[in-house]
This record gives structure tokens, sequence and C-alpha cells, in this order.
């Protein structure tokens, strides 16, 4: 089709892609143009076909022309067992996936906000990471609300708000990692850490912590070794984890109940989180073989603050 798009030097071309979420092709138009990290109506330079796009969602209640009380009714009645499709249909919700995981509980008009430049005065902060090498690795900067307004945004007293990320993936794949060393990914840290003005320290998956024949003694120890700070996000298993993502989605955007809002600048997380599936043998559990890499340092971040657990650091700054 973009073979044929063409013009003499004074006809304007132009696509138009009209589609909706479920549908085929769901996930890259998804990637492409709705988790860009480009707010809807807003232009934007997209890299594959070099040129201007814009995201103009909608839904049939915009819709003068037609009935859309009776509308409403078909679609509910064409989908009754569906209720991801539903609404995938009804809200133009991209971030739906039937099956998912967080199916029932993550929606980007509630949780996905605007990029922040700054930490509000007074909230606490903290790093949550996931370990990788061959995999990803994904280190999240996480604060919380203690009942304050942003960006004209009221965030109840708990909220969880995860406004960077870093992750290490190859292009195109996003269950690959780079192969960073501790030291080139400890200084990338360092560096997002310093441009929210905030010390690099944090919780992580337990693992790294183990002693396993490294010459510093951990991996964790070897973070300590350049300037990054780990304690290990334990003290539960992985479905308590789970369950208080689930609670902080489904609870974002209640005015009197802490929710959990992510960063439209966050890329990797809005790509996978959709996404992932749960396990085929323990369906109250995630599946272990998606790109769950920013999930699981998620999952850590909010165990951190739901046992309230901060050792003592001893920084050297």
């Amino acid at each position: 089709m973009r073979s044929n798009l063409r013009g003499d030097t004074t006809t304007p071309i132009r696509m138009i892609i009209s589609a909706n979420p479920a549908g085929a092709g769901h996930h890259w138009i998804a990637k492409r143009f709705v988790f860009n990290g480009h707010e809807a109506w807003q232009p934007f330079h997209e890299p594959k076909s070099k040129r201007t796009w814009v995201h103009a969602p909608s839904t049939f209640s915009d819709n003068h022309f037609i009935d859309r009380e009776q509308y409403h009714e078909q679609l509910t009645a064409s989908c009754p067992d569906d209720p991801e499709l539903l609404k995938a249909w009804t809200d133009g919700n991209w971030a739906v996936n039937r099956g998912a995981y967080f199916a029932n509980v993550l929606d980007e008009k509630r949780s996905m906000i605007e990029e922040w430049h700054e930490i509000p005065e007074g909230w606490d902060w903290w790093l949550a990471h996931d370990f990788g090498s061959s995999a990803p690795s994904a280190t999240l900067v996480i604060c919380e609300s203690f009942g304050d307004t942003v960006n004209g945004r009221y965030y109840p007293k708990g909220s969880l708000v995860v406004v960077d990320e870093l992750v290490t993936h190859k292009h195109g794949n996003l269950n690959a990692g780079l192969g960073w060393t501790v030291p080139t990914l400890a200084e990338e840290i360092k560096k997002m850490c310093n441009y929210w003005g905030i010390k690099a320290k944090g919780v992580a998956d337990d693992a790294i912590f183990a002693k396993g024949g490294h010459a510093t003694g951990s991996i964790a120890d070897e973070f300590r070794m350049q300037g990054v700070y780990f304690y290990p996000a334990k003290k539960a298993d992985r479905i308590t984890g789970w369950n208080i993502l689930r609670r902080l989605l489904a609870d974002a955007g209640k005015p009197d109940k802490a929710g959990l809002y992510i960063s439209n600048q966050c890329r990797y997380l809005w790509e996978t989180l959709p996404t992932l599936s749960r396990d085929d043998k323990r369906p109250e559990d995630m599946a272990s073989d998606g790109a769950d890499h920013g999930a699981d340092a998620l999952r850590y971040g909010a165990l951190r603050k739901r046992f309230d657990y901060v050792p003592f650091i001893q920084m050297p700054y």
C-alpha cells in the first residue's frame, strides 16, 4: 500500500489507518502509534515510516449520526462472555489483551499519565530492579504520593507513580538482553538517577544477592562497588506481589484509593504489561516465558511499599 502512495509536487499525500483494538494487527499498531510516549492528538515523528503521524482516538460515542444507545446494546450482545473485548470496542482501550494477566485491571485511560520532569517535593522514591544480561535488565524509578495533586491530577495517599525506566533489550525483541556488564549498567542507572535528582538505591530481585562464585561476592556487591545500592525485595511470594499490583491497577483513578500510575515515557512497561499471560498450570501466577522483566521490577517496587522494609544502607554521599 505504501509503495503506491505517490503524487505530483502539488498534491499532498497521506495515509490514514483506521482500526479497532483487539482486532487484527492490534499489537503492532499499539506499539507504533499508541504506546510510543506521545499524547493523543500530538503530532510525532515515526521512525520506521519517517513521517509525521497523529494518534486520533475516538469511539462510537463520538458519532452523532448513529443511535449510540442501540449500538452499545448490539456490542454488548455480541460479546456476552468476553468483557475485555467489549471494553476494547466501547472504550477504545488499546491496553486490553484478552486472556492477559492484567486484562481486567489495566486501563491506559486510568493508569497512563503524561511525562513528569521532577519528583514532587516530599514524596518518597526508590529504584526497583530486575537484573538480566542475556535477558533484559529493567530498572524503574518509583515514587509514592502523600495525597497530592500533580499537573491537575490528584494522587491519593499511598499511590505509586512510575516516572522512568531503563530497560536493556534488543531492538525489536522485548525478551532479549544487550549483555551489559554491571559497571555499564550501573553507570546508566546513575545517569537516570542524576536526571531525577535522587540517589541510586532501591530494591532488587533476591537472586543478585547470592554468593555465586563472583569475584566481588555477588552481583549486588558489584553494583555497590559501582555506587548503586540495592537491598532484597523479599518477604512475599510471587502471587502476593502480583495481587498487590492488580489491586493498585484496579484502584487507579479512584479518589479515595491508592492506585498505580505509569508515565507514558515508560514504553517497555506499556508494550509488555498488556500482553503478559497467565501460567497455564497455575493461573493465579504469571507465565514466566514472556517479556516479564519490567513487570518483575514493578512487583519488587510494589512489595517495598507494601512491607515498608527499608534497612539501613551506608551511603558514601
